[in-house]
């Protein structure tokens, strides 16, 4: 058989070529991308997290391993599984406090979609916040995630957003300003989130919290 002028072998052939070399760009591609997420990942937990710990003050080269295997009582933890993070992250890295107007907005407007009648976001408890959580999350989940969409944006007949629009989101993100990190700075919409972390903190892990 020919085509164009080609047999079927010089048609197969240049398939597999293309496929070859897509395959490669591919391979080039996530082997790049995972030395970079290596390399930042090795960046924060050698310098950031020493500079935090004092480490280099205190005449220590200690830092985290980061392909070091983790065991307790000498069994191999299981790793990538599920949500883990430390308690201190958990507990401790709240900055909701540095959120932008824009960011407290649209969660005041998550929570009164939720709640029309709501008076004030003060009256929110911890119960209202989770029954809102857990309906996004299952509308989140009854759609693909190729299909999911933010910010008003409708996606194109490709599945893609239009470049303009997301643009105009990201310009709009980086000239609005976070707000002041502090103690009584997080925003009423999150206060209950703040809440909720002190609970667990409490109840859960049993330490104390960054109030506390």
């Amino acid at each position: 058989m020919e085509r164009n002028g080609e047999n079927s072998y010089e048609v197969f052939s240049k398939s597999m070529k293309l496929n070859t070399n897509y395959r490669q760009d591919e391979d080039i591609f996530q082997l790049s991308r995972n030395i970079n997420v290596g390399f930042f990942a090795s960046v924060v937990l050698r310098d950031y997290v020493a500079a935090i710990l004092n480490t280099p003050r205190a005449n220590s080269e200690w830092s985290l391993n980061l392909g070091k295997e983790i065991k307790q009582s000498g069994k191999r933890v299981d790793r990538a599984c599920g949500n883990v993070v430390s308690v201190e992250f958990a507990v401790l890295y709240h900055w909701h406090a540095a959120l932008s107007a824009a960011d407290d907005k649209w969660m005041e407007d998550l929570l009164r979609k939720q709640f029309p009648k709501l008076k004030s976001l003060e009256d929110v408890k911890v119960e209202m916040f989770q029954q809102v959580m857990m309906d996004y999350g299952h509308e989140l989940m009854k759609t693909d995630a190729k299909d999911w969409t933010f910010g008003g944006l409708k996606r194109q007949a490709d599945g893609s957003f239009n470049d303009s629009e997301l643009a105009n989101i990201v310009k709009n993100c980086i000239e609005e300003p976070a707000h002041e990190f502090g103690a009584n700075g997080t925003p009423v919409s999150l206060k209950v989130v703040d809440i909720m972390g002190q609970l667990q903190a409490r109840e859960v892990f049993n330490v104390c919290t960054l109030n506390e």
